[in-house]
C-alpha cells in the first residue's frame, strides 16, 4: 500500500517496516506494564528499541518486522481475553499466528509440530 502512494522505491518500501516497528515499542510497553509495573515496561521497550537485530530488521523491506508487530498483537489479544475472560479473543489470537505462520519468509517456511502431525 505504501508503493500505492509513494511510487515503488526503498523508502515506500521500509516504511510499512519502520512503522510496525515503532508500534510495537508503545505495545509492548503497555503490555508489560499491566502485568509488571512501569518500571518493567520502560525496561522491556528500552531492550525492544535499541537491540541492535532489532533495529537492523526495522531498517530494510523484510518482512520481520510486520512479524514481530504481528505477534505482539496475538499476545496483547490473548492476554485481555484472559482478563475478560472473552473467548472472541483467544480466536482472534489464534487466527493472527495462524496468519503469521502461513506466511513464507526469506528462510522458507518454518516448520512446527503440527506441520508434521497434519501430514501424517
Amino acid at each position: 500500500m505504501s508503493a500505492y502512494f509513494w511510487g515503488v522505491n526503498g523508502f515506500a518500501l521500509a516504511v510499512p517496516q519502520a512503522l510496525a516497528g515503532v508500534l510495537s515499542i508503545p505495545l509492548l510497553y503497555s503490555m508489560v506494564k499491566r502485568q509488571f509495573g512501569a518500571w518493567a515496561g520502560l525496561i522491556s521497550a528500552l531492550v525492544l528499541a535499541i537491540t541492535p537485530v532489532t533495529v537492523s530488521t526495522e531498517r530494510n523491506n523484510t518482512i520481520d518486522g510486520l512479524l514481530l508487530f504481528v505477534l505482539l498483537l496475538a499476545t496483547w489479544a490473548f492476554l485481555r481475553a484472559v482478563r475478560l475472560g472473552r473467548c472472541r479473543r483467544v480466536l482472534t489470537c489464534r487466527s493472527s499466528t495462524i496468519l503469521v505462520r502461513q506466511h513464507p519468509t526469506d528462510n522458507g517456511a518454518q516448520a512446527s509440530p503440527d506441520d508434521h502431525q497434519q501430514r501424517q
